[in-house]
């Protein structure tokens, strides 16, 4: 069996050195620097929200897997298709699917919010209630496993039918979180899940900017309008449960096995 030449062995470790522990201690660094705590409006938190330079080292650090990913399908590009090998990189896609758009702005006002009756009283881990005097929705998930207790503000807009667009604030953090949710019956009443467009609409022509924020999140820069007609424009859009990223490669993956 031929051995693997001993300066591509080092160019492997010299590569995950450098991602993963070049990441890694950018992330520390930073964490130490803001001593894990963040003063918010005058409140304290226990979680640790990175800076530029954490950001820099959640980037460096996510690099290697999709390093890994990608050696991966050149692999089995060039070992032909392997059923077993199409499917663990289906998983790994999965894995590493963005979820949903943070910005600066407040997107969806009080006055904007709309009540749903009936609506689903917890989501994921997270205990939801009505908020008191307006329309917002009250999120709260109880501290466990050493994570703090997680709290915010969750305001929705319909699109269409039973979509509607939903903006999350967290009490301990600066951003909101934009995305689409479907509220549908369930076994047990009324089911909130997050959802993904298939449709592709160029921001831009409704004066919205994208940026990879990290790994797992798109950041929107524009006006507060500007995103909300953004997010309006997908009206026509058909919805799926995973995001289109993970569909257009599963589609390919199973295409090519079939």
């Amino acid at each position: 069996m031929p051995q693997r030449p001993k300066k591509a062995i080092l160019r492997e470790l010299a590569i995950m050195l450098v991602l993963l522990g070049g990441g890694f201690l950018l992330v520390a660094v930073d964490a130490l620097r803001s001593r894990y705590t963040v003063i918010n409006a005058g409140v304290a938190s226990s979680r640790y929200f990175p800076t530029v330079l954490g950001e820099i080292g959640i980037i460096i650090f996510s690099l290697y897997p999709l390093y890994i990913l990608i050696r991966l399908i050149i692999w089995v590009t060039k070992k032909g298709l392997n059923r077993r090998a199409l499917f663990c990189l289906l998983i790994l896609f999965c894995l590493f699917s963005a979820g949903c758009y943070e910005t600066q702005n407040e997107i969806i006002t009080a006055s904007q919010a709309l009540r749903i009756e009936g609506f689903p009283k917890s989501y994921s881990g997270y205990t939801i209630s009505a908020a008191t005097g307006s329309n917002d929705y009250r999120y709260l998930k109880p501290a466990e496993n050493n994570y703090p207790v997680e709290s915010g503000c969750l305001r929705l807009v319909p699109l269409k039918d039973n979509i509607y667009i939903a903006q999350i604030k967290d009490d301990d953090y600066w951003s909101y979180m934009v995305m689409f949710m479907r509220v549908s019956e369930g076994a047990k009443g009324k089911e909130l899940k997050m959802i993904f467009p298939r449709t592709s609409i160029d921001p831009l022509r409704y004066g919205v900017r994208l940026k990879i924020h990290n790994l797992f999140n798109v950041a929107l820069s524009g006006s507060s309008q500007n995103i909300m007609d953004f997010l309006k424009a997908h009206v026509n859009a058909d919805f799926t449960d995973e995001s289109p990223e993970v569909n257009k490669i599963k589609d390919k993956i199973l295409n090519a096995i079939k």
